[in-house]
């Protein structure tokens, strides 16, 4: 097989892949990772500059978890089944993460200098909810 072959037989195969439509699981998977990168993100504000310098990030993220649930709203109503398996997903992502948003909005979030460069997006994230 030439490298040509090659090339033309995986580009063919990402294109055939990126077709497919995502699942609720895949898309699950995919908010909970958006999610861990969330709150990663946030974690590293340690100052009005940090601060600054995250936005347009957290911004992002928060446009990619709007997109994913558009794409899960698309799919309609999983079966049971895989209803019940994302909700378990979510419950051990949801523990993690409310620890360390609380964390967050107790200290970082709380110091006067940062609270006012991060609340517009924190408010987007409270109404995204």
């Amino acid at each position: 097989m030439t490298n040509q072959s090659l090339v033309v037989g995986f580009v063919v195969v990402a294109l055939l892949a990126g077709c497919k439509q995502p699942s609720h699981e895949q898309i699950t998977d995919q908010f909970i990772e958006t999610i861990q990168e969330l709150t990663t993100t946030l974690s590293n504000i340690r100052d009005e500059d940090s601060a600054r310098a995250v936005v347009p990030k957290l911004e992002e993220l928060l446009a990619t978890i709007d997109r994913l649930r558009e794409r899960g709203r698309k799919l309609g109503e999983p079966t049971a089944d895989v209803k019940m398996r994302i909700e378990q997903k979510l419950a051990m992502q949801q523990e993690k993460t409310v620890q360390q948003l609380t964390q967050f909005l107790m200290t970082t979030a709380a110091d006067p200098r940062i609270a006012p460069i991060i609340e517009p997006v924190l408010e987007r994230m409270r109404q995204a909810r």
